[in-house]
């Protein structure tokens, strides 16, 4: 499958969670979104960098509204990704929700046991309890990232599974 062929998919399959997705579809899609977040994410940095306030402001609005659009169909395809593996969606949305919670828990911990953030005050503070509670956080990130891609990259199921047919196997 080409990039041009797992975008239009994707697309064409917007909100559709039954199924199953190759890993080309699935990672073709995910560069393209990819690439589309950082390119946005990058425009909006240098238009506020160079001042140009409206202009960013309209960048901002285009941004959200980009990363809104790709929420659902990324989230399809990961799940039509899962079954091809032979694993639940459920399984998707666990490691979606560990990811979100692992933020929510160390900011919990550091202002219960700090304070609120407070950038000056954290500088001044010294920042080696902050820096250690944040790289805890961010290797946890990464275990979880790296549990994730190992579980998108499995090779699909052979011959057709709970989900469907392999897509491999299956003539258009």
């Amino acid at each position: 499958m080409t990039l041009w062929q797992a975008i239009m998919t994707c697309l064409k399959k917007y909100a559709n969670f039954d199924g199953r997705a190759s890993r080309s579809e699935f990672w073709w899609f995910v560069l393209a979104c990819g690439t589309l977040l950082i390119t946005m994410g990058f425009a909006i940095t240098m238009l506020y960098q160079d001042e140009l306030y409206t202009a960013g402001d309209v960048l901002d609005l285009l941004g959200i509204l980009a990363g809104a659009a790709v929420v659902l169909p990324l989230f399809a395809v990961t799940a039509r990704r899962f079954h091809n593996t032979g694993l639940s969606t459920w399984i998707a949305l666990a490691i979606l929700l560990a990811f979100f919670a692992t933020r929510l828990a160390f900011e919990s911990y550091r202002n219960a046991r700090y304070g609120p953030r407070d950038d000056v005050k954290d500088f001044q503070f010294g920042l080696m309890v902050a820096d250690m509670n944040e790289l805890a956080e961010i290797a946890l990130k990464w275990a979880i990232f790296l549990f994730f891609a190992v579980m998108c990259i499995r090779p699909s199921q052979p011959g057709p599974n709970q989900y469907g047919p392999n897509p491999h196997e299956v003539t258009p």
